[in-house]
């Protein structure tokens, strides 16, 4: 299954995790330890997945730099920053 690739939205705001989010992104939330977003590609990878298309927008230079530290060597990911726009133009943005 290393031929699938997933898409991570990671471009909101996350106001429902406020104080958490005023200076981090929401995927960079730690969780025991780790961000969020650590997790999931972890998880991801375990599973299977080889490719990863990360959406961001909103704080995007935090998660793009986190992906550069972090990043596994058999990890292939494209980040494609949206900017503020909606969920639906990060998805359409995400295709190519």
């Amino acid at each position: 299954m290393t031929d699938l690739t997933a898409v991570l939205l990671c471009g909101g705001k996350g106001e429902r995790l406020k104080p958490f989010t005023d200076t981090l992104p929401k995927a960079l939330v730690p969780l025991k330890g780790e961000p969020l977003l650590y997790h999931l590609l972890r998880y991801l990878a375990a599973s299977g997945v080889g490719r990863f298309v990360v959406c961001v927008g909103h704080k995007a230079e935090a998660i793009e730099r986190f992906i550069e530290e972090r990043r596994e060597p058999s990890w292939e990911i494209a980040c494609v920053n949206s900017g503020e726009a909606s969920m639906t133009t990060r998805i359409l943005d995400a295709r190519p």
